[in-house]
This record gives C-alpha cells, sequence and structure tokens, in this order.
C-alpha cells in the first residue's frame, strides 16, 4: 500500500508539472501572438518596441509553432520602419524563425515567397540552407532561381554551405549558375573550395567550369601584374591590390582541385610570385597535383608572419610537413604569425603591420577550468605607416596566445590573442600585459 501511495504522489505530481508547462507555454504563446499583433498597431512607438521584443524572442529562440507562426506572418503587409536603414519587421520575422531551424518551415518559406519583400526572401533563403534536410536544400535552389530571377540580390546567401558543407548533388552544378555574375562569383567559388576540401566535389564536379575558373584568375593576374613589389609588405595592402591578391589566392587554392595542363601552368607561374600568400596557395596546389616544388621555394612563405601559420596548417592537412622550412618552425614564428593574422581582421587593423617585435614571454597559469599543463603568453609591440589610421600611434602593444609551452611548437592558441592599440610608451610591459588579460578576466 505504500508502494501505491508514492507511485500515486508521483502520478499527481508529473500531471502538475505538465499542467503548469502547459501554462507557461500558453503564456508564452500568448506574449508571442502579442508581439506579432504589435506589428501593426497604429502607434509608430509600439510598433518599434514589438520589433525590439521580437529582436529579443529571436536572441532567445523560438518554438517550431511560433516560427511557423513568424513565417507567416512576414507575408503580411506593415508600415515602413522609423529608420529606413532597419530591418523591415517581415525580415525580423523570418529572422525569428531562423533562431530554430526546423524542416517543417520549408513548405511555408515555399507558399509565402513570392509576397515576402526583397529583403525578407534573402532572409528566407539564408534560414533555409541552415536546415540540414533534402526537402530544404531543394527549395534554397528553386527560390533562388526565382529570386535571381525576379531581382537578384547583391550579396548570395550561401553562408551556411560554408558552415557545413552537404547535398553536392543538389547544390552542384546549380550554384554554378550565379558564376556569370562578377559581384557573385567569389561567394560560389568559395563554396565549391569549401566543398572540395571536405570531400564533397571532385575534379569531375568541376570540370564544367574549369575554363571559367581559369578565365577569371586570368583577369585577376592582369591587376596583380601591375602591382610593383617595394621592400616591405606595405605595397600588398594598397588599394586594389589587397582586395584583389585575396581572391586570386582564392581561385590558386581551388587550383589544386582542377585537372588542367593550362592551371598546372598558371600555378607554376605564380609559385615565383613576390606575394608570399599567392606563392603559398600555388606551391599547396601544386603538391596537390602531385608535384614537388623545391625545399628553397617555401622560404618566403615560411618567413612571412602573414602565411607562415597558414603554411604550416595546410602542410599539416596533406601530411607534408616535411616540406616546411624547419628554421621557421619555432614557438616565437607561430606565436608572431598569430598576432599578425588577428591584427588583419577588416574589425581590427585591416592589414599586416609593417613592423612587429618580440618583447617579452610570460608564463600562464591556466583556471581551474582550463586544460592544465603550462602555457605561455607572447607580447609583441608593432606599427604600421601611413595613411593607416594607427600610424600615429607608433609602437603599439599586443598578446598572442597563450600556447602550450615544453613541448613541439605549435599554431594552436587558447584564443587570448589581442590588443587595445595602446601606445607602446604608455605603459610598461607588465602593464601591457595585465591591461589585455585584465580584459578577458572581466569577460568570463
Amino acid at each position: 500500500m505504500h508502494l501505491i501511495f508514492v507511485l500515486a504522489n508521483l502520478v499527481r505530481e508529473w500531471m502538475e508539472l505538465h499542467r503548469l508547462s502547459r501554462e507557461v507555454m500558453r503564456d508564452q504563446s500568448s506574449l508571442f501572438q502579442k508581439t506579432l499583433t504589435a506589428l501593426q498597431h497604429p502607434n509608430e512607438d509600439l510598433r518599434e518596441k514589438a520589433g525590439l521584443d521580437l529582436i529579443t524572442w529571436t536572441e532567445e529562440g523560438v518554438t517550431r509553432r511560433e516560427g511557423i507562426e513568424a513565417l507567416q506572418w512576414a507575408a503580411q503587409s506593415f508600415p515602413p520602419r522609423r529608420d529606413s536603414s532597419w530591418h523591415g519587421f517581415d525580415t525580423l520575422l523570418v529572422e525569428a524563425a531562423g533562431s530554430n531551424p526546423d524542416p517543417a518551415y520549408v513548405n511555408i518559406i515555399r507558399e509565402c515567397f513570392s509576397v515576402y519583400s526583397v529583403e525578407a526572401r534573402w532572409e528566407a533563403l539564408a534560414l533555409l540552407a541552415t536546415i540540414h534536410d533534402r526537402g530544404s536544400a531543394y527549395a534554397y535552389m528553386d527560390l533562388m532561381r526565382t529570386a535571381m530571377r525576379d531581382h537578384g540580390f547583391t550579396v548570395l546567401p550561401v553562408a551556411p554551405l560554408l558552415d557545413t558543407p552537404r547535398f553536392p548533388d543538389i547544390f552542384f552544378p546549380g550554384l554554378f549558375t550565379y558564376l556569370r555574375e562578377p559581384t557573385h562569383s567569389q561567394s560560389v567559388w568559395s563554396v565549391a573550395l569549401r566543398y572540395c576540401q571536405e570531400g564533397k566535389l571532385d575534379a569531375n564536379g568541376l570540370c564544367a567550369v574549369t575554363g571559367q575558373l581559369l578565365q577569371d584568375y586570368l583577369e585577376l593576374r592582369v591587376d596583380l601584374d601591375k602591382a610593383e613589389p617595394k621592400e616591405g609588405q606595405q605595397w600588398m595592402w594598397e588599394d586594389g591590390y589587397a582586395s584583389t591578391r585575396f581572391k586570386a589566392a582564392l581561385l590558386l587554392d581551388l587550383m589544386g582541385y582542377v585537372r588542367s595542363e593550362a592551371v598546372v601552368a598558371e600555378l607554376m607561374r605564380a609559385e615565383e610570385s613576390p606575394d608570399p600568400r599567392l606563392r603559398l596557395f600555388a606551391l599547396i596546389s601544386l603538391v596537390r597535383h602531385g608535384m614537388e616544388p623545391g625545399l628553397q621555394t617555401w622560404i618566403p612563405v615560411a618567413q612571412s608572419a602573414e602565411t607562415c601559420n597558414l603554411l604550416y596548417e595546410r602542410l599539416g592537412h596533406l601530411n607534408r610537413l616535411d616540406l616546411f622550412p624547419v628554421e621557421f618552425g619555432t614557438q616565437d614564428a607561430f606565436a608572431e604569425s598569430d598576432m599578425v593574422n588577428w591584427l588583419m581582421y577588416p574589425t581590427e587593423l585591416g592589414r599586416a603591420p609593417d613592423d612587429i617585435e618580440l618583447m617579452h614571454v610570460e608564463p600562464f597559469e591556466q583556471d581551474e577550468d582550463g586544460p592544465g599543463g603550462a602555457y605561455e603568453i607572447y607580447l609583441f609591440r608593432f606599427r604600421t605607416s601611413e595613411p593607416k589610421w594607427a600610424a600615429e600611434k607608433g609602437w603599439m602593444a599586443g598578446i598572442a596566445g597563450p600556447f602550450e609551452s615544453g613541448s613541439q611548437p605549435g599554431i594552436e592558441s587558447l584564443g587570448a590573442t589581442f590588443s587595445c592599440f595602446e601606445s607602446w610608451d604608455n605603459k610598461t610591459p607588465e602593464e601591457h600585459l595585465e591591461l589585455i588579460l585584465g580584459l578577458f578576466d572581466s569577460r568570463s
């Protein structure tokens, strides 16, 4: 009898929890409905508040039911936003659904796509690209054709395909159609390269566009050949050349997966480039073609802080670290390369510095939750020339690492590489370390 009593109490408690859960879900659904309704309220302030509420829903994630409602509501007409540069309410609704990608959305997007705004259509395609479902992939390609035929896009919504390459039989060769648009070719080539790297696309899959690949590269080479290499590296970051070199490097990388004598000839020409980034990808692609570039040709690539770590990584993937010049396989060099590549982010310095010097190596102890072991932080100072905005600061401080110490040098850091772009002379080395590391402590 005692056991029956206990079980009866457990059942009652479960039923009560289930009832409370249903009530919470009903309350949440009611709040979401109120937010949707408020998007069409006559009062502008209330509409804008509902828009902010919708962004909060997106950050927290919606349920499948709420995502379906959001996609359906996005097909309605809404008053214009207070600021025309803000996303429209219909786009915010699609973004909300995108916080919880679900195959249940596919048919709704198909039904509503024709009445979505151009901006909402782009967001809907990006949402479809995040759903790991063949039906979603087919819908993506079908609706992309519709959208590109009707109005086109400035940027193709292909980023999710870079994150998780899948269904090559659905996305290719269809995506190659958009190579005809110069503004979209880099995006398409980027997706193709990612698929090749993951073994989802091979030389056979690229056969139909080999000629286009070579043509696109030769057009870039015309601009590259106009550059006048000078001492140092500032010439590689001059207007025009910097963006061209990154596009050309992408194509040289992709050429490693293409079987063509004309392509190999261009790779052999590029392996002598004074630009270490172009030389890097040409050499790696030649190795993919089964060729053995001489050891001396790798030295300028390993010597460059911009390309040192990338070269080590790529050769590692090919199991050919024997080709990496041993004199540059030091932890100091890897740390410097890590620092330079962080500085190259568009949100940071936006380019490699003109000068960089290692000033101090500091032992670093991990927290209890860390991976354990001995680590080191590398403190650098760097500077850049005019007309870069940071030139007036002279030498600035930055750190790279932490890197594991007392073992084989490696390129993997624990992610504390950073700079406040503080002038070097403003603080002691210890104060620079304290300032930057203190920022990470405050974020944890």
